[in-house]
């Protein structure tokens, strides 16, 4: 079963949401591929550790995600689309069919 990043989910009947984060992807989800491709999940290296990301565009030298806690002010981050070295990205991952 594949879920999506923002799925919401109910553990021990309270109401949230599906927190994936860069080891879960790198360690139990999908199925790895070679390179970037659109909608697949890239993972990072980012200060203080990993981050996930969706991939809207790439092109040789950068990749586009999308992806929650990257802009805004520190204490109200937001989802939004960034610009990336593709030196930085650890793997991508497509969901299995």
């Amino acid at each position: 079963m594949v879920r999506r990043l923002d799925q919401p989910r109910a553990p021990e009947g309270r109401p949230g949401r599906l927190r994936i984060q860069c080891g879960d992807v790198l360690r139990h989800y999908g199925r790895r591929v070679a390179g970037p491709q659109v909608g697949a999940i890239a993972t990072m290296e980012r200060r203080g550790g990993g981050h996930v990301g969706i991939v809207t565009s790439y092109n040789a030298d950068s990749v586009t995600l999308i992806s929650g806690n990257s802009c805004g002010p520190r204490g109200n981050r937001t989802v939004c689309e960034r610009t990336y070295a593709s030196a930085r990205m650890l793997s991508y991952t497509v969901a299995e069919n």
